[in-house]
């Protein structure tokens, strides 16, 4: 008998992993090896619930467990959102609304699942494009270090990869009103916290082990890495030089770094999140305060 899951209200940082318990145990094993997903009463849905509940129905699929739409009887804001991000297509090969042509949301990049080896190709086609669009200028003139911003991430991805290989899920949106543009990136490899007790085992919670990740120069890493400097380039770029906020959540931690608390304010949680999510909220208004040189605006 099939597993049935309702996902409600709304799916946001504060609530994916009240959502995710539904899925999998405290340890992060399936519950079971069959789920109904049920998606009429989402409320509203934000980047960063939107990728982690992709990110764990990657991983039951990985473990072989089967999904099962429950389809709804009505449209809403929420489901339509879903539709038109391709997750229903993503995970059942189908539209729920075919006959409706899909809404072309501005304001949101699509989900999109893919590889470490695809990262390139995907930022230079499809994520300059998009989010110099959003902001009305060319970002890799105004804010060249954004590149910087995302390798990283997909350095920490590929080099955590491990039961869920290289795979990463991404959704990115843009919110003119609130001058921000939120980015969560996810995979279901290693922990971040597994990985720095291989160098420190005595370092007992989660949210301390993703603190010392953190750390400029600190690395899991035997070998040195070919570029960038580690998720301390994240933080800097993000908080002390955007003024926006950012959030790394793997295993039982979950850390916050924003402007009131630029070193990190970390938290545990009873429930594991398989992988590692990071999510930035950028302020648009202050990206504009990057340095344009001149040489870029000749003829």
């Amino acid at each position: 008998m099939s597993t049935y899951i309702k996902l409600d209200g709304s799916l946001g940082l504060k609530s994916f992993r009240e959502q995710l318990s539904k899925f999998i145990d405290n340890n992060g094993r399936p519950i079971d090896d069959e789920f109904t997903i049920d998606v009429c009463e989402l409320k509203f849905v934000y980047p960063a619930g939107l990728v982690a509940v992709t990110n764990i129905l990657n991983f039951l699929r990985k473990k072989r467990c089967h999904l099962v739409l429950g389809r709804p009887s009505t449209p809403s804001y929420s489901i339509e959102y879903l539709d038109d991000c391709g997750f229903f297509d993503h995970f059942f090969k189908k539209r729920l609304y075919p006959s409706r042509e899909t809404r072309r949301r501005v304001t949101t990049m699509p989900l999109k699942v893919l590889k470490y080896a695809e990262y390139n190709s995907w930022l230079e086609g499809i994520v300059h494009p998009w989010i110099s669009g959003c902001l009305g200028f060319d970002i890799q003139r105004r804010w060249p270090t954004f590149s910087t911003v995302l390798g990283e991430i997909f350095n920490n991805i590929n080099d955590h990869a491990g039961e869920g290989g290289d795979i990463a899920s991404s959704i990115m949106q843009h919110f003119p009103k609130k001058n921000e543009v939120h980015i969560a990136i996810s995979d279901f490899g290693e922990s971040i916290p597994s990985k720095v007790r291989e160098v420190l085992p005595e370092i007992e919670s989660d949210g301390a082990a993703i603190l010392k990740a953190v750390e400029e120069h600190f690395s899991t890493r035997s070998s040195p890495r070919n570029r960038g400097a580690g998720l301390d380039t994240i933080i800097q770029n993000t908080v002390k030089h955007n003024k926006g906020n950012a959030y790394i959540i793997s295993g039982h931690g979950q850390v916050h770094f924003g402007p009131e608390c630029p070193d990190g304010s970390p938290a545990s949680h009873p429930i594991r999140y398989p992988g590692t999510m990071i999510c930035l909220v950028l302020r648009t208004d202050t990206i504009n305060q990057a340095e344009v040189h001149e040489e870029d605006f000749s003829w």
